[in-house]
């Protein structure tokens, strides 16, 4: 039960750091039937908390569908990091090691750098 507290992450401050060094980020949740979004530029929030949909919430077998979960998008910023580009292998190895210690949590790796985007979903 408790193994996300101590599956190697940041213990809590993953998202504050990654805000605070990135060029720009946002964040996309879906909770209690709410599509909430919230955008950042260079660590400072643009505005506040916002709702901007709804969804309706049933489980649909084999899809994403009337779920709750949480999409984070971002960008490095330059100013802190003299290399921006990531490594897709690299990335992927470290979610799929997240997606074993966490059970029953779903990570979609999706890289949109090129014409053919490459989509995975770790999950066990």
């Amino acid at each position: 039960q408790n193994s996300y507290k101590v599956s190697g992450g940041l213990h809590g401050v993953g998202v504050s750091v990654v805000n605070a060094l990135s060029a720009w980020l946002k964040l996309k949740i879906r909770r209690n039937g709410q599509i909430y979004e919230m955008s950042f530029t260079h660590g400072n929030a643009d505005g506040p908390l916002r709702v901007t949909g709804s969804y309706e919430q049933r489980k649909v077998a084999g899809t994403y569908e009337g779920r709750s979960g949480s999409e984070i998008t971002f960008f490095p910023s330059t100013e802190t990091f003299t290399m921006v580009e990531f490594d897709f292998g690299t990335l992927e190895h470290r979610l799929r090691e997240l997606a074993f210690l966490n059970s029953g949590v779903r990570i979609i790796l999706t890289d949109a750098r090129h014409a053919d985007v490459v989509r995975h979903e770790l999950h066990y």
